[in-house]
């Protein structure tokens, strides 16, 4: 038994919103039918630079969470991998912790498609495997989007193959919808800001909750008393800890567009200002080690991410 399952998903980058619309047919097909899937995603470069970065093979294992790494099939251009693909070009591309590999050559490459090919695919599981990349032209400038669909498919000869269905799918959606934009976005501080600034939103909103009408027990899994138990100090400072977070979320969100790199003092400041709270409402009325410990853990692990950003965002500049 198989099947043939056709998903194509797309995203907005800017509102990151998500449709799905999937089809599944003839669930008892024999093994030797052709199988594809279908991938559609929104990115914020043109179409020329999504080609040029996912042409480049060296690329692949940073946007497919089951690619563990490509190598040229020539001995004599071993840094081939690091180059656009053109039309004859052979590498062989690593899966399951390198327990399997397939043999890919492009077949097509000319601006607006990418294809390459595997004719024995992967043995015993798979054969006559290709991944197709269009990069259709966005003739709105006004959007600020540019579209990239990837058509998979292969002919299964083992119920493998059948049974991994999903996971590929799953796979070819992170792939295209959150490795592949995080791997080339052009301003990648902006968006850990915003992304943060969402978080501490929402954690300020829910502590907001807690206290007024839950049980405050955010803070007793803490260690800290609940709200109608601290002083009136404990309490206004309290309220401060949950206004702090949707400040937070509207200086991250006027930063947004900025084209820049460069540290801002009102957004950088609101998150390491949420953070300062938080950290000293641990130490003035938890009387658990461990909770202070998390907490400056997780502070330590934001700073981390931020720095990670920042030098990342230099590197595309330059």
């Amino acid at each position: 038994p198989t099947s043939n399952y056709h998903q194509h998903l797309t995203t907005d980058s800017n509102n990151d919103t998500l449709k799905v619309t999937g089809a599944r047919r003839d669930l008892f097909r024999s093994c030797r039918d052709p199988h594809s899937t279908g991938n559609e995603s929104n990115s914020k470069l043109s179409a020329s630079q999504l080609q040029d970065f996912i042409s480049r093979p060296s690329n692949w294992p940073q946007i497919v969470a089951s690619s563990n790494g490509v190598e040229s099939s020539s001995s004599s251009s071993p840094n081939a991998i690091d180059m656009p693909l053109t039309k004859g070009t052979s590498v062989k591309e690593y899966f399951g912790l390198n327990l399997l590999s397939v043999n890919w050559t492009c077949r097509e490459s000319k601006p607006g498609r990418l294809l390459v090919e595997s004719p024995d695919g992967l043995d015993g599981i798979a054969d006559q495997c290709s991944m197709q990349f269009d990069f259709p032209q966005n003739d709105d400038d006004s959007s600020n989007k540019q579209e990239v669909r990837l058509t998979m498919a292969y002919n299964p000869i083992s119920p493998l193959a059948v049974l991994a269905t999903p996971i590929l799918v799953v796979d070819n959606w992170v792939a295209l919808n959150i490795l592949l934009p995080a791997a080339v976005d052009p301003n990648p501080l902006n968006s850990f800001r915003t992304l943060m600034g969402q978080l501490y939103g929402i954690a300020g909103v829910a502590h907001l909750a807690d206290i007024l009408a839950g049980e405050s027990v955010l803070f007793t899994s803490a260690g800290i008393p609940v709200y109608t138990d601290l002083p009136l100090v404990g309490q206004a400072y309290a309220w401060f800890w949950c206004a702090v977070g949707p400040l937070s979320y509207f200086a991250t969100s006027i930063r947004k567009e900025d084209p820049s790199n460069r540290p801002s003092l009102v957004a950088d400041g609101s998150l390491v200002l949420y953070g300062l709270v938080e950290v000293i409402g641990v130490i003035l009325a938890s009387t658990n080690s461990e909770v202070l410990i998390n907490a400056i853990a997780v502070q330590g692990i934001v700073s981390a991410a931020w720095i990670y950003s920042y030098k990342k965002g230099k590197a595309i500049i330059s």
